[in-house]
């Protein structure tokens, strides 16, 4: 082979190196994104020929450190979209330890809620309605009046509870009149003079026939 094929063969290999590389260096493609709803990451085209990592960071707390090789794909969801968030990720391409050829990188930010969570009305029942119960009037019936000429009448029960006929005895109080005239003795004394009279009108008749 003449020296200027040789020359040519050369350049045309170095041409095709320089292409390879720059094709492999240009194929790492990475997005991050993040909206109210969480954190999306698409990493694609990452050589595999070791394991690459990645590590998402939100609140402060991490909710995946792994592993992943020629690509990593997924959306990490916020624990609640109605509170604001701070998430970070950062990515190590084994083959970019350092970062200079931006295949590792470290993103980060701040996200808004969504919006006003939805208040939460509860409706107002009225109590049920309830309907007073209402008592008929109640009729007094006056009972008849029984005496004891009645058929009606029970001595055992009623009255005085005695049957038969009773003596009622009534006590008249005894009332000292005061002395206006003769002394109640005077009947008494009248009397014993008549009497006296008597018996002398017959002494005397007895003793007049005793004389003749």
């Amino acid at each position: 082979m003449t020296s200027k094929r040789r020359a040519v063969v050369l350049t045309a290999g170095a041409i095709g190196g320089a292409i390879v590389l720059s094709d492999v260096a240009s194929a790492h493609d990475l997005a991050v994104t993040a909206n109210c709803d969480g954190v999306h990451v698409n990493l694609t085209k990452y050589n595999n020929t070791h394991p690459n990592h990645i590590t998402v960071t939100i609140d402060g707390k991490v909710v995946h450190s792994g592993n992943f090789g020629k690509s990593y794909e997924t959306t990490h969801d916020f624990t609640d979209a109605f509170i604001s968030h701070e998430w970070s990720v950062s990515v190590e391409a084994w083959d970019d330890p350092q970062g200079y050829k931006g295949f590792s990188k470290e993103f980060s930010g701040t996200v808004e809620a969504c919006e006003e969570a939805p208040t939460t009305t509860t409706p107002v029942t009225d109590p049920p309605t309830t309907t007073p119960v209402t008592n008929p009037p109640v009729t007094t019936v006056p009972l008849p009046v029984c005496t004891e000429d009645m058929a009606c009448w029970n001595c055992a029960t009623m009255g005085n509870h005695v049957c038969g006929t009773t003596t009622t005895t009534v006590a008249v109080p005894v009332t000292t009149l005061p002395h206006t005239g003769p002394s109640d003795s005077s009947p008494v004394v009248f009397g014993a003079g008549i009497t006296a009279l008597f018996i002398g009108a017959v002494l005397v008749r007895r003793f007049g026939q005793r004389r003749a």
